[in-house]
């Protein structure tokens, strides 16, 4: 999904040496060289994908080996994918952070280790993905600077190796055409990520990691990404990751996966690059062939046209391949055909889709009309089926405390639980039926709210990317911070830890989120279908904080009706509809 971009592109850390370190790899000969930060030692710009320019453009990556005996000068971050260098949000512009060199020699990725980690310490490791909405991102956002989450850790007894990779967005990364398709040459930046995955798994015990303890963790697009992996290849193979963490998005994420939304944008961007040939085979041998500065202009004039047109869902995205997604990703998780053994943490923010649904709307036709330019596929049938799931009444009260329309608070609420909320309950429990161990939680608090005040947008509470700031133990995002919010991100970075190290997000109450029980019982685990009663989720902050119930009873709850809602969500007509 498409994140909170000004937030990112509010606040540009820079990353200062202070030493020098070096890990050797003896298996390749190989050495690498870092630099030592605030109780961390950080190893930047690491290639492991080839060049993907000229013939490799749109084509999966292959992996780039450094030659024997190299001294690898690991100290400064790779450049980022082509993508848009300028941002807006809340109708602020800003440049784009981390992104101040682009090519398309881009596939690199992060280690960052706790200082004095030696070779043998068989640390877990924490492999983050960035969101962005598939159309931007880069491992050097400050807002993802990983240096309190690994210093933090380690303080916290469960010490944890952090990666992260660049991997191609756009058009760059997820064309798509029936020439392409012909060629095996779909999802190349969902390609990118099994290969830095991949990196993991060959490199990573030279810099005390365990890859047979590696947590892939992500949000938004990134959570996208990870539920992809999840699901990958039907869950046949062995999968390069033990645990999953996915914040406000999962395999189903994207509207329209199954549909032809990215063949067709593919092909307005090449009309925009000149690329106008009928034979799709030559349309595609162009696009290789311009530069890339013109590719990506023709893109980001797409880009602009679509936003200016109310675009609410993402531009490109990955699409079934018949392969790595071998089938939509809703009709993989119901059949059971994801990884085994693979235990999870999902989940949602309170308002998670308020960023996402105009503030002006005003009346029912509105919220009608705003949910079929989200949701193009749903009849009309089912338009009028879920809004009668969120009556209006249920948002009256809030709306005149927040001085907002309740018509607003509907169409955010439903865009909430379609978007994030109902499939983190769908894919913890397809995970709980098979066996692994799934953990639910809904954030109600934000560290953000000075900047949506800023913004006059104070109504918009606990938005998507709220999470982040507290999982990288940074809630300070340059307005001052609080003790509530310290702690709540000193509790969540932790469990996030702890996750990754036991498979358990509980420990000592002062620095993780105690007491946390997984989503569903054994019972509630093997019901087929939609027919789950009840669950737990984890309240992170806010007025109800702790362990909660998810009930179709009316008493008991926390979110009453949300389960009744999702059972109609998830169900297999809905994802039909919905093309995901």
């Amino acid at each position: 999904m498409w994140s909170t971009k000004l937030l990112v592109s509010l606040f540009i850390g820079a990353v200062v040496a202070q030493s020098k370190v070096t890990v050797l790899h003896k298996a390749h000969n190989l050495s690498y060289v870092g630099v030592g930060l605030q109780g961390t030692e950080q190893f930047l710009g690491i290639n492991y994908g080839q060049d993907t320019s000229g013939p490799n453009r749109f084509k999966p990556p292959s992996a780039f080996p450094y030659p024997t005996g190299t001294t690898v000068q690991a100290t400064a971050a790779g450049p980022a994918c082509p993508q848009n260098t300028i941002l807006s949000f809340l109708g602020a512009i800003s440049e784009n952070p981390g992104v101040y060199n682009i090519s398309e020699d881009c596939l690199s990725l992060q280690v960052v280790r706790p200082a004095g980690t030696r070779q043998n310490a068989n640390l877990p490791v924490m492999v983050w993905i960035y969101g962005q909405g598939f159309e931007s991102g880069s491992y050097n956002y400050s807002l993802y600077n990983p240096t309190a989450l690994v210093a933090g850790s380690a303080a916290k007894g469960t010490p944890v190796i952090y990666v992260a990779m660049n991997y191609r967005v756009n058009v760059f990364g997820f064309a798509n055409s029936p020439a392409l398709r012909s060629e095996g040459s779909l999802n190349a930046g969902l390609l990118d990520q099994r290969l830095a995955l991949r990196w993991v798994q060959s490199n990573i015990v030279a810099f005390g990691g365990n890859p047979r303890n590696v947590t892939i963790f992500g949000e938004s697009s990134g959570a996208t990404s990870v539920g992809l992996h999840l699901t990958s290849n039907g869950g046949n193979g062995t999968a390069p990751f033990r645990r999953a963490i996915l914040q406000s998005g999962g395999p189903t994420g994207d509207p329209g996966l199954t549909g032809n939304i990215t063949a067709n944008n593919t092909a307005a961007v090449a009309q925009l690059a000149g690329c106008t040939s009928t034979n799709d085979s030559l349309v595609l041998a162009c696009l290789r062939d311009i530069a890339a500065d013109s590719l990506l202009n023709a893109v980001l004039q797409f880009e602009n046209t679509t936003t200016a047109g109310g675009s609410f869902q993402d531009i490109f995205f990955p699409t079934v391949d018949g392969s790595y997604v071998p089938a939509a990703p809703s009709t993989l998780l119901r059949t059971g055909r994801l990884h085994k053994n693979v235990s999870i943490i999902t989940g949602w923010n309170e308002n998670d889709g308020s960023i996402f649904a105009p503030p002006t709307l005003n009346a029912s036709t509105a919220v009608q009309t705003y949910l079929r330019s989200a949701y193009p596929h749903l009849n009309s049938t089912t338009i009028s089926t879920l809004l009668s799931l969120y009556p209006l009444n249920d948002f009256t009260v809030a709306a005149q405390m927040l001085k907002i329309s309740p018509y607003f608070l509907q169409a955010s609420q439903i865009y909430r639980d379609v978007n994030f909320a109902c499939q983190s309950l769908d894919v913890a429990h397809r995970v709980a039926q098979r066996g692994s161990a799934s953990y639910l939680y809904v954030l109600n608090t934000t560290s953000l709210a000075s900047v949506l005040s800023l913004f006059n947008a104070s109504f918009e509470g606990v938005i998507h990317f709220s999470d982040v700031p507290f999982v990288f133990d940074q809630p300070n995002v340059g307005f001052g911070t609080t003790a509530a919010a310290n702690l709540t991100a000193a509790r969540m970075s932790g469990s996030w830890a702890r996750f990754a190290t036991t498979g358990h997000p509980s420990g000592n109450p002062d620095v993780t989120l105690a007491g946390w029980t997984q989503a569903y019982t054994r019972a509630e685990a093997a019901k087929t279908g939609q027919n789950v009663t009840r669950a737990t989720v984890r309240v992170i902050g806010g007025p109800n904080a702790g362990n909660a119930n998810l009930s179709t009873a009316a008493r008991d709850v926390v979110e009453p009706g949300l389960l009744r809602r999702c059972a109609f969500i998830n169900s297999a007509a809905f994802y039909q509809q919905l093309q995901t």
